[in-house]
């Protein structure tokens, strides 16, 4: 969106959060103010809205995960530490909660919060499927690849019922094609590129693969991995 039209469209949504009948709206409304300030990479008027959602729910979870993003963009690591000590604090009980706190994890490559989450989640015996995909995720994005093979043959090793459903095995293979590109074995990589192509992975997952490689700066032309989250409990320990 051309700058202009960015900010046109931001005061029209000032204007709309001004009106009384705005209060129903008004999630929506500060959610939309933070995703454009977000856009346009103005760290400095996110927390003002994320801030805003939180007085208006404080039980939302997903404003708490937009302050976190500021404080990140700021690059305020204190402040952001204590925003993450405070969110398990008042969402431990609350598995999607954390799912999107595990995202967080990711896109900040969070190791610490990542492998917490995941204690967590096998602590309170919630589904863990996605929970291990997504701490093999923050390993890959950090570019931990010894961590994420250790932990990819632990998986297979326990042989976890959950990781022969067809969409989770779909979703590991991706995962391990991002490993295997990472660690330069290329040939690996495209063994399961191929065999990711014949099972018809969704196209949101290989938007996410895509993603991950280019964040890890790979010149290949392929992709792999994904992160989607679901839920398990705790144990009180980064």
């Amino acid at each position: 969106m051309h700058q202009g039209k960015q900010q046109e469209a931001i005061e029209r949504v000032k204007k709309a959060l001004e009106r009384p009948e705005a209060f129903l709206d008004k999630k929506l409304l500060l959610t939309a103010l933070f995703n454009f300030y977000r856009q346009i990479g103005d760290a400095k008027q996110m927390p003002h809205y994320a801030v805003l959602g939180m007085i208006h729910n404080p039980l939302n979870y997903q404003a708490r995960i937009q302050l976190l993003e500021s404080l990140h963009a700021m690059q305020d690591k204190e402040a952001e530490t204590q925003q993450i000590d405070a969110f398990f604090n008042d969402f431990v009980h609350a598995p999607l909660a954390l799912l999107a706190l595990n995202d967080f994890a990711i896109i900040s490559h969070n190791v610490p919060v990542a492998e917490q989450i995941y204690s967590e989640a096998l602590n309170r015996g919630w589904r863990i499927h996605f929970f291990a995909l997504s701490r093999l995720q923050t390993f890959l994005v950090s570019q931990d690849y010894t961590a994420a093979d250790h932990f990819i043959k632990t998986l297979l090793k326990e042989a976890h019922d959950w990781i022969k459903t067809p969409l989770i095995e779909t979703l590991l293979n991706a995962l391990r094609m991002a490993l295997y590109y990472g660690q330069g074995q290329k040939d690996l990589a495209e063994a399961y590129f191929k065999r990711l192509r014949q099972e018809q992975l969704p196209l949101d997952k290989w938007l996410s693969v895509v993603q991950l490689l280019y964040k890890k700066g790979s010149e290949s032309r392929h992709g792999a991995c994904s992160s989607m989250s679901m839920s398990t409990p705790r144990k009180n320990k980064r």
